[in-house]
């Protein structure tokens, strides 16, 4: 269902997107509207669930995780996420799962130190009866690129 929001609404969610961390006030000069009117702005698009939460962004590379990868898993079996997660870590970190319709139902979003990590992730997954064939992508840039999305307003 969509949520009904104005041309100041707009101008909040663009900063947001572009810097979650911009002062309630500087919205306001950039809003022509109070502190308070972005406060409680804020807390409407909250509560209506259009904004979720903030999060942080790091350079994976500079911690060692030089290697970016998806992995879709055919015949992934539902239920089995909370134990093979447990296992992926000692081979890479898992930084998003997600269930897909078709062929390969799950695609989990890795980083990893090297290439024999992922390989032997692979292989751990293969030899567990819940997997059949498993495809790997390596990303070679990652970047998110949330300031790309339109936002309108609207009048749902």
């Amino acid at each position: 269902m969509s949520v009904a929001i104005d041309n100041i609404d707009v101008l909040i969610l663009r900063q947001l997107i572009k810097d979650a961390r911009t002062k309630r006030r500087d919205l306001a000069k950039m809003c022509g509207i109070s502190s308070t009117a972005v406060t409680n702005r804020i807390e409407k698009l909250t509560t209506k669930g259009v904004i979720v939460g903030t999060g942080l962004y790091y350079r994976f590379s500079k911690l060692g995780f030089v290697l970016a990868a998806s992995i879709e898993v055919e015949n992934f079996k539902i239920g089995e996420e909370k134990s093979v997660i447990e296992k992926m870590k000692e081979y890479t970190n898992v930084l998003v799962r997600s269930y897909t319709v078709g062929k390969n139902n799950c695609t989990f979003f890795i980083v990893a130190r090297s290439t024999k990590d992922v390989e032997n992730l692979k292989q751990f997954l293969l030899k567990h009866s819940y997997t059949g064939n498993i495809n790997i992508n390596f990303w070679t840039k990652t970047n998110f690129l949330f300031d790309n999305i339109e936002i309108e307003p609207s009048g749902a």
